[in-house]
């Protein structure tokens, strides 16, 4: 941290690390002095220790360690104010311009204010004690004291908080932002029609103008971090104000201030995948959220075109019809605004239309209406390539956001009000290849935990009574979705039904012939049975719910049918390995491999002939190859050494 006296450009001052602050008075032609030497030691500060300079009063400082001391005379006395102490130390000050006797101080959970240059406080934390993270800045609007921002680390959708009261309450404004920690924030006093703020970020810097969502402001920037944003004001020539950021290794970079009586441009657009849910068949359901960002507010542009591609969908075949929704401002899906449509292919896909675009981020969505006939268990994804406006043809900045969804059913609630250790749960689930223990819950959904059975076939099963002392009153029942329809409703659905209690439930299913093939849902549930009758839709006061996946196949497997064609060389290996499908002549072969528990690994296309597979990163153990093909699975276990 720095600062420049406003009054008096050659005196100066500096930090070390741990509130060593040092003074020049003559552009440190003579060696400073060391201004804090009364206040450091037991009272050392954060690595970076916040100070700063009173702006109407060039002789006051602030510094903030455990607690916040004050100087008004440059650094040469210091006065510990009473009424504020952090059990940590401090991150942060700030004050404005506009009432130099407001400061907000913060340290990493908690923020106080005071309206008298800190002769008392107030603390302010109020409702932003109950984010899990810490605030990593503050600061006010410099025309308005009751107007100021908090930011924050973590991963989530906490990342800037407003206040227009002075502290009082504090809003969420981090719509467009990344999902990333805020390390800076800084008012542009400039604008005085709209407030304006820009972030630092660990993906470099966004703007906010007014009520707008924040929007990449990083021309020509590199991908980093951004520790620090600071606003140089030019009293003479304003418009030759510059943002200046502060950055973690790529050195100092500057920018001229956003220019909100410019014409309009499109300045970036990416997308993300916000939704990674099951993806229901007949339903419509979101793909892509694409953001177009556009600067300036006179002579708004129009967006003609969105080409996107289908990269990651198992089969288009699953696809009726793909739309692309505009929400204008709204981070918020909805199709109440149809943009265009377009029909499933391979290759660029083009979305042509005519819509005129805010300033700000807008809000388009890529939503795909899932066939009443996909098959459950596959992948829909895309990518975005490219938006045409009246100012030309953008490419993606985020093409393939990470992420995809699987089509499946959201089956039917249930679960158990009053789960723990002393009621009905489920501590251990086995299922051929699932082989699961867990807490006690009200509900889980495991299904990403998967095995696959073979038509007309019996496989064995077992459920463990996580209740401390198993009573008389515990009973168990399974459901399979035979017919894959999003329910478990129709003829011998319900796989088992247990008539006494047992601390280990245990017993045996059959698998139809006449059962559907693709992915399944299983349904295991525990209850009391002085609550019956229970169905696989209901909640009850006692018990749990679990769901898992499982995979109805036409059954083969190397070990016992050595006629399938498919040979895995050499097994064991050390990572590398070979699949030979030379006598195959399906066009179609798809290769999956997963741990024990039933997590995806890997997925690939193989040939018809010698398929070379590389498992460098893999763990030292066992895993599960499956291969398909016309309607068969192959299934075989590889060790790696």
């Amino acid at each position: 941290e720095c600062a420049i006296d406003y009054n008096e450009p050659t005196t100066q001052y500096a930090t070390v690390f741990y509130g060593r602050i040092y003074r020049t008075e003559d552009n440190w032609e003579t060696e400073p002095t060391y201004i804090t030497q009364s206040i450091y030691g037991p009272n050392a500060g954060y690595w970076v220790t916040p100070f700063v300079l009173d702006p109407n009063d060039n002789n006051i400082i602030y510094v903030g360690v455990n607690s916040i001391f004050k100087t008004t005379d440059k650094g040469d006395n210091w006065t510990e104010l009473s009424g504020v102490a952090s059990n940590s130390k401090f991150r942060s000050i700030a004050t404005c311009k506009a009432n130099s006797q407001v400061l907000y101080v913060a340290d990493n959970s908690n923020i106080w204010k005071t309206t008298n240059a800190g002769e008392t406080w107030e603390a302010i934390t109020n409702e932003l004690s109950e984010i899990p993270y810490n605030i990593t800045y503050i600061s006010i609007n410099q025309n308005n004291p009751d107007m100021a921002w908090a930011t924050f680390g973590g991963y989530d959708g906490n990342r800037v908080y407003q206040t227009i009261d002075g502290g009082q309450t504090w809003e969420n404004i981090s719509a467009g932002l990344p999902n990333l920690p805020i390390m800076t924030i800084v008012h542009n006093k400039l604008n005085t029609t709209e407030t304006e703020i820009y972030a630092g970020t660990d993906r470099g810097v966004y703007l906010k103008v007014g009520d707008a969502s924040w929007m990449p402001f990083m021309n020509n920037m590199p991908n980093v971090v951004v520790t620090e944003l600071e606003i140089y004001y030019n009293e003479v020539t304003p418009e030759n104000s510059r943002l200046r950021a502060a950055t973690y290794g790529r050195g100092v970079w500057e920018s001229d201030l956003y220019d909100y009586q410019s014409n309009m441009v499109c300045i970036s657009n990416n997308s993300t995948q916000n939704n990674t849910n099951y993806a229901e068949p007949s339903n419509t359901e979101n793909i892509l959220s694409i953001e177009v960002a556009t600067l300036g507010s006179q002579n708004p542009i129009n967006i003609t075109d969105i080409s996107i591609n289908m990269n990651g969908t198992t089969d288009l075949n699953d696809i009726d019809e793909l739309k692309i929704y505009y929400t204008g401002s709204s981070n918020i899906y909805s199709t109440d605004n149809l943009f265009a449509t377009a029909q499933p292919a391979s290759g660029t896909i083009q979305f042509a239309n005519t819509q005129e675009l805010i300033f700000g981020i807008n809000y388009f969505w890529l939503s795909y209406t899932i066939s009443s006939e996909a098959t459950t268990g596959n992948i829909i994804d895309a990518e975005l390539i490219s938006i045409t406006t009246d100012d030309g043809t953008h490419t993606s900045e985020l093409s393939n956001p990470e992420g995809s969804r699987q089509i499946n059913y959201i089956y039917c609630d249930a679960g158990g009000n009053f789960t723990a250790n002393f009621f009905q749960s489920i501590s251990n689930f086995q299922f051929r290849y699932i082989n699961n223990s867990s807490e006690a819950e009200q509900y889980s959904d495991f299904r990403y935990l998967s095995t696959q059975v073979a038509l007309d076939d019996t496989y064995n099963f077992s459920l463990t009574n996580g209740q401390s002392s198993p009573s008389d009153n515990s009973r168990c029942a399974i459901w399979i979705d035979w017919n894959i329809d999003g329910d478990f409703e129709d003829e011998n659905e319900l796989a088992f039904n247990s008539e006494t209690a047992q601390a280990v439930f245990q017993g045996s299913i059959d698998i139809p012939s006449n059962a559907k093939i693709g992915l399944s849902t299983l349904r295991a549930r525990i209850w009391d049975i002085n609550e019956e009758p229970v169905n696989q839709c209901e909640w009850t006061d006692y018990g749990e719910v679990e769901d898992y996946s499982v995979e109805i196949v036409e059954f083969l497997n190397i070990n016992n049918n050595k006629n399938t064609n498919i040979n895995i060389y050499p097994n064991p290996n050390t990572g590398s390995f070979f699949i030979d499908c030379m006598l195959l002549t399906e066009e179609n072969i798809e290769l999956e491999i997963t741990d024990l528990t039933g997590k995806i690994l890997k997925r690939q296309n193989l040939i018809a002939g010698i398929n070379p597979i590389n498992t460098n990163g893999f763990s030292k153990g066992m895993y599960i190859i499956k291969i398909s093909y016309d309607n068969k699975v192959v299934v075989e276990k590889i060790i790696i050494n």
